[in-house]
């Protein structure tokens, strides 16, 4: 039946159509809230023994309360809920890695395999951490702070939820490091960038830290010293991973030498089409642009010609009908002779 259940995985090379990336994505949400439901029946079986584990880092004369007659069960949920997430957070990475695998070749698959195996690593460090040494001492600092001037109470939500989001900040504060050899990985930083920018580096670990949610200079303390220790391990460990990278950089390299040369050839026949094309227009113009200076001095001739001989001609003919003009004119009458008796 599990089997039946379980979504057909795409291979690296394989299209599907938009109605199977759909049917894969719902049966993946499928198994993520069948994987919950009874993580969280369980969690919520024991949300006493939870909610006692998270009062640990509490002094001994401190207690929750609430106010409310809901809060304790709305209290109880909650924290159930996040241990249930957490519990089957292997689960939940593992179906949304095996929808978005196809998407990348087999190379890229495994060394995302191995980051995603450091970085649960890494944030179960910085929870574990976080709750052994960031809780406790920031805690009994911000409970005794004028502890004389107020009765401290502390509400059991607004308690749950400040040790919970110190928890998650805390683990993914620990992610540093595979975030630096990320971005060292495709070129965007490198080891000569990190060492030599190092204060600033340093800079930005500290604004870091104070952007987390404890206030309190012991916390905050106990926060930079980690983080310093993180970014200077992610360094060394660029400065590794680098070099070995850049022993596999030549094949990489030449592949792509590979693939432009190809474009190149490909771009290159065009070129010559469109040189020749453009070398013979402009000979057949200059060609074509001889014949009408020889057409040219032809008219000249003819019209130099016609010229000298249109004047003679005129010249005849417009003589003529002056002798015409002379010999046709009518004659003055006579005058009348005087008739004197």
């Amino acid at each position: 039946m599990f089997r039946r259940l379980a979504p057909r995985r795409l291979g690296t090379d394989e299209e599907a159509t938009v109605v199977e990336h759909l049917t894969e994505l719902r049966h993946r949400l499928l198994i993520a809230i069948a994987a919950i439901i009874p993580a969280f029946l369980l969690t919520f079986a024991f949300h006493t023994t939870l909610i006692e584990w998270l009062k640990r880092p509490l002094p001994p004369d401190k207690t929750l309360v609430t106010l409310g007659v809901l809060e304790p069960f709305t209290t109880a949920v909650k924290v159930s809920m996040l241990a249930a997430v957490a519990i089957v957070l292997p689960i939940l990475i593992w179906q949304v890695w095996g929808f978005l695998a196809p998407a990348v070749d087999q190379a890229t698959q495994r060394v995302l395999r191995v980051f995603i195996v450091i970085a649960t690593l890494l944030f179960a460090t910085g929870v574990t951490f976080a709750y052994f040494v960031v809780l406790p001492a920031a805690i009994k600092f911000l409970t005794s702070f004028d502890d004389t001037v107020y009765n401290v109470q502390l509400r059991a939500s607004y308690y749950l939820s400040f040790t919970s989001l110190v928890l998650l900040a805390s683990g993914l504060a620990f992610e540093m490091p595979i975030f630096i050899l990320a971005l060292v990985r495709i070129r965007v930083l490198s080891y000569d960038r990190l060492r030599r920018n190092r204060k600033i580096g340093y800079a930005l670990m500290v604004g870091f830290a104070v952007l987390l949610p404890t206030v309190d200079p012991v916390s905050l303390l106990f926060e930079t010293i980690p983080l310093l220790i993180l970014f200077e391990a992610s360094i060394w460990l660029a400065r590794v991973m680098e070099k070995r990278w850049n022993r596999n950089l030549p094949d990489e390299d030449a592949a792509d030498d590979q693939d432009d040369a190809d474009d190149t050839d490909d771009t290159d026949a065009p070129e010559d089409d469109e040189t020749g094309i453009d070398d013979d227009v402009p000979e057949d113009d200059a060609d074509d642009a001889d014949v009408p200076e020889d057409d040219t001095d032809v008219p000249e001739d003819d019209e130099t010609g016609i010229d000298d001989d249109v004047p003679e001609d005129d010249t005849d003919d417009a003589d003529v009908p002056e002798d015409d003009a002379i010999t046709d004119a009518p004659d003055e009458p006579e005058a009348p002779e005087d008739e004197t008796p």
